[in-house]
């Protein structure tokens, strides 16, 4: 999700010169990262707490940034307690946690699908059988949705359930209801992974949180992907009767998270340069969302793709008969990384899909970029 490098086969050893135009990868190009902002609140953090910023803290999370992370959520209609609050080093370590407490070998998972590799990576090594449903919301989701779960019993529904990672498609509000309502009724646990709201500007969506009245949802949020993808933040919102088994968990994977990077955080939060910063970067990647999304356009390529608000990437989907492993390697030879699509998928994988990330990319090569993918595209047999 936001730091994991989850690319494809043919991008284990990319090269990292500066020529290359990265699309791939999750990381924020370097010239994206708030340096002054992050910088000023080191500053005050080291001012202030000194020392005591490098020390190991409570396996939960600072106390106060957890205070300030509740007061945020009740906001947006999430109701909770800093007791219930569980920061950890990345919502990849939240998954990875939630997976190892929840899930027993021959246990059922549905997630969407295709969904986040680094989730089906997580789950597979517990064990766990993963089925997948299909990532459109439509007015059949819900009811195909029931159907697998009275066929199968599964033991958790894991979902991204506002701008999914990669398809970027989001659950009505109706549908988040109902979903919460399914978990209650067939008695199964949610993790929902909001992966994508962060950068999403003055847009608050819904959440299956907000409706879940006997703690069965397990919410989680990346903050790497906002300060900064190297330094490994991220939270989880708990039932009660979880919090000892996580906490027990996260103490065996690393003790704590990084209290300095927790600090960071925290001031960067309170700070109104910081503030200024988001809203910048946010209307930054919709100005830049729209253009790509007109260049693809303009290119009259056979391609698909369904264009939406609040998203910083694109789930392309090649006619029968072209590579994406093949683009690929092509668009790699031409000095432009591309991610190949077929690590989302639980099962089969078509070969037919490119996830294309601005984040990593320069701004002012993306236009260079783009006009060499849509070239290789359209000489493809």
């Amino acid at each position: 999700m936001e730091a994991n490098q989850h690319r494809g086969e043919e991008h284990h050893q990319l090269p990292t010169a500066e020529r290359m135009i990265d699309f791939a990868s999750y990381s924020l190009h370097p010239e994206r990262v708030a340096v002054a902002e992050i910088k000023q609140a080191v500053d005050h953090v080291l001012a202030d707490a000194g020392g005591e910023a490098f020390t190991v803290n409570d396996p939960m999370g600072l106390f106060s940034l957890r205070q300030t992370i509740r007061d945020y959520l009740s906001h947006n209609q999430i109701v909770t307690s800093s007791d219930q609050i569980q920061i950890t080093s990345g919502s990849q370590q939240a998954i990875d946690l939630c997976a190892r407490t929840l899930l027993h070998p021959g246990d059922i998972v549905l997630m969407q699908n295709p969904s986040y590799s680094g989730a089906i990576d997580a789950f597979r090594a517990s064990g766990a059988h993963i089925i997948g449903i299909s990532p459109e919301p439509s007015e059949e989701f819900i009811a195909t949705l029931e159907a697998k779960i009275k066929l199968l019993q599964p033991k958790l529904l894991y979902l991204m359930s506002n701008v999914a990672n990669p398809t970027g498609l989001s659950l009505t509000d109706q549908q988040k209801h109902q979903v919460y309502g399914l978990a209650h009724h067939y008695d199964l646990w949610i993790i929902e992974d909001d992966y994508g709201v962060d950068v999403s500007g003055d847009w608050q969506p819904t959440t299956i949180k907000m409706f879940d009245r006997d703690e069965r949802v397990i919410y989680l949020r990346s903050l790497s992907r906002v300060l900064a993808a190297g330094i490994r933040l991220g939270y989880m919102v708990l039932p009660q009767g979880m919090v000892e088994r996580i906490v027990n968990a996260k103490q065996i994977a690393d003790l704590s998270t990084s209290g300095l990077a927790q600090r960071i955080f925290e001031q960067c939060l309170t700070s109104q340069s910081w503030q200024q910063y988001l809203h910048r970067s946010q209307m930054a990647y919709q100005r830049q969302y729209w253009f790509v999304n007109q260049l693809l356009k303009e290119s009259q390529l056979p391609i698909t793709w369904q264009a939406v608000d609040h998203c910083s990437w694109f789930w392309l989907k090649l006619p029968v008969g072209r590579s994406a492993k093949d683009v690929c390697q092509q668009a790699q030879q031409a000095g432009v990384l591309v991610e190949n699509g077929d690590r989302y998928f639980v099962d089969q994988q078509p070969d037919q899909y490119l996830r294309l990330s601005l984040a990593p990319a320069k701004d002012s090569l993306i236009q260079v970029g783009l006009e060499r993918l849509i070239e290789i595209i359209s000489r493809l047999d």
